[in-house]
């Protein structure tokens, strides 16, 4: 079978499907990727690379989708995944131009971030989610929002990390000695309680700016470690938290497990990679507490999540800051939610699930789309 990638970037599609292709070689399928390639000089290792030219949102739609059609109509696919918005909208352009029966399966973590009128975004959200046959998510929430705009029961599941979380990295006294150095090297190690964050986005920053304010006049001890890829971003940060805050910036580059380690709670929200830092968090025994179960974790209690938005994710952090042993129970809970759903393995067999899903005739829904977005493991086809 041969199953074309698309992605909207390499390196993004580098970082979700790591692992993935030797599985699905060793199955028989022959993949084909479609991305632009100038950000990356590890594309020579992806074999069967096809560029795309580097282009903003709206006009990547359209470039992408004629050379997709090109391309296609010599030599059309059996099954298509998308990753992001942009990537998506092109293949399922391309499919409708050539009137092609192959499957598309999308993944989507987030919103569009394209500089365009509303109306026309919310058009694309909408017709994107009603179009694929699939849609893949790393949150419970993002889930209910696909359902609502039309994807159906059953054909949004979720994966909150398609390329799962290597427990090997993340255990051990190695660990333990990484965060604890980190705390020491930020000015923390005298710190009575950490709470951990990302901040990716201006949303984000939105997401996060209460918390960092009441923190700052209700809990004068607590510290945050916020890390961030934007120097743009660090700044505001730190304005916003004054000295409540330690900022991890693009120009330093930490390890991720010693930053896992170096909080005592971490906040999560939603997007990928919000979802990545908080299972990493919950594989080094680091209780997570989210907004709207943000990592798609199913039910909250078996993760050690105690509060997952407003009044009660303040709540929930003062609980842990006073929790001690509570809180090692709870952080214990994470790690084994993570290792018992999270794994590389987990999560590959969970989206080669959904290939063989869409790839098959029957007309059933994947099985828990619409509960616990865990259909069960099969070979595919």
């Amino acid at each position: 079978m041969r199953l074309d990638h698309v992605a909207e970037s390499f390196g993004e599609w580098e970082e979700e499907t790591r692992g993935l292709l030797g599985e699905l070689a060793s199955v028989g399928v022959e993949h084909i990727l479609h991305a632009p390639h100038a950000e990356s000089a590890a594309v020579k290792d992806v074999e069967a690379h096809l560029g795309l030219p580097v282009l903003p949102g709206p006009m990547a739609v359209l470039t992408h989708a004629a050379i997709l059609v090109a391309r296609w109509s010599e030599r059309p696919p059996e099954l298509v995944h998308a990753f992001g918005w942009s990537a998506s909208a092109s293949a399922l352009v391309a499919r409708r131009v050539l009137g092609l029966g192959a499957p598309v399966v999308v993944t989507l973590h987030g919103l569009p971030r394209w500089h365009a009128p509303g109306a026309l975004l919310a058009w694309l959200e909408r017709w994107v989610v009603e179009e694929a046959e699939l849609v893949t998510s790393a949150s419970t929430r993002l889930r209910e929002r696909w359902q609502a705009l039309g994807a159906g029961e059953g054909r949004v599941v979720v994966i909150p990390l398609l390329r799962g979380v290597d427990l090997v990295r993340f255990h051990g006294e190695s660990a333990a000695r990484l965060g604890g150095a980190l705390r020491s090297a930020l000015g923390l190690r005298g710190a009575r309680f950490v709470v951990g964050a990302y901040v990716g986005s201006a949303s984000d920053l939105a997401a996060l700016q209460p918390w960092l304010e009441r923190s700052q006049r209700e809990r004068g001890a607590w510290r945050w470690l916020v890390e961030t890829p934007s120097r743009a971003l660090k700044d505001a940060v730190e304005a916003m938290a004054g000295g409540a805050a330690v900022v991890v910036g693009p120009d330093q580059a930490l390890d991720d497990v010693a930053l896992a380690d170096a909080s005592d709670a971490y906040l999560a929200m939603d997007g990928s990679a919000q979802v990545a830092r908080g299972l990493a968090a919950a594989a080094m025994r680091v209780p997570v507490v989210g907004l709207a179960c943000a990592a798609g974790w199913p039910q909250v209690e078996h993760l050690g999540h105690v509060g997952v938005e407003g009044e009660a994710l303040w709540l929930g952090l003062n609980s842990l800051e006073r929790a001690g042993r509570e809180r090692e129970i709870l952080g214990a809970r994470a790690r084994d939610w993570v290792r018992r759903y999270a794994t590389p393995d987990e999560a590959r067999g969970l989206l080669i699930s959904c290939y063989t899903r869409v790839t098959s005739s029957s007309e059933a829904a994947v099985p828990g789309g619409g509960g616990s977005g865990r259909p069960g493991r099969r070979e595919l086809l």
